[in-house]
């Protein structure tokens, strides 16, 4: 209904999506269902196992705020994280006087942890090194293309479509096609380029 444009829909709603930057309104339904398992997580029967469900959902919605900054304004981005951070800390801290007659739950929740810690370090480590050797053996461009923009940019564009109709090895880096992030420019050139070819001009 919003893509036809249904201007009483959207206003009657607006309450839920405004709220974020377009595109992040899926926030609307992950907080619902957080804020539904935190106010259903003191039901477990296990003390500890309804403190690590809720650390958890505030853990994981932390994240994902911090990640995507889903809000419209970044200070409401910045008070959601620090209610989040503040609601841990009283989380932890009442952690520390529940006495829990259950302690093989306890030992199995803390190993499932730190197992999943010890996993997700060494995949993070398996993934960095892959990537750096991958890096080395073949690289996303054979050309990366350095010109002076006001002088010969069309030469370059010309060359890139060039090199590209002589096959799809051909591959060419073009500011104007393939920088996305300012700051990986040099990392493009060190890592992710074969040849470095510089077209020059009287500028």
């Amino acid at each position: 209904r919003v893509r036809v444009a249904d201007i009483a829909f959207i206003r009657a709603c607006s309450f839920l999506v405004m709220r974020f930057h377009p595109g992040k309104e899926v926030f609307t339904v992950l907080f619902l269902i957080r804020n539904v398992l935190i106010v259903l997580a003191p039901l477990i029967p296990s003390s500890s196992a309804s403190l690590f469900l809720m650390a958890m959902l505030l853990a994981t919605s932390f994240g994902l705020i911090a990640y995507y900054k889903p809000w419209r304004s970044l200070l409401s981005t910045q008070v959601d994280m620090l209610t989040h951070l503040a609601l841990l800390l009283i989380l932890q801290m009442g952690a520390l006087a529940v006495v829990d007659v259950q302690e093989h739950v306890t030992m199995i929740v803390c190993t499932a942890c730190a197992s999943f810690m010890i996993i997700a370090i060494v995949s993070a480590a398996a993934q960095s090194a892959a990537r750096h050797i991958l890096s080395k053996l073949h690289k996303q461009f054979h050309f990366f293309l350095c010109h002076h923009k006001a002088s010969t940019a069309c030469w370059a564009r010309l060359l890139k479509m060039e090199l590209r109709s002589r096959g799809s090895s051909f591959t060419a880096f073009l500011d104007s096609d393939n920088l996305t992030d300012l700051t990986q420019l040099f990392s493009y050139v060190s890592h992710d380029v074969k040849t470095f070819v510089v077209l020059g001009s009287s500028q």
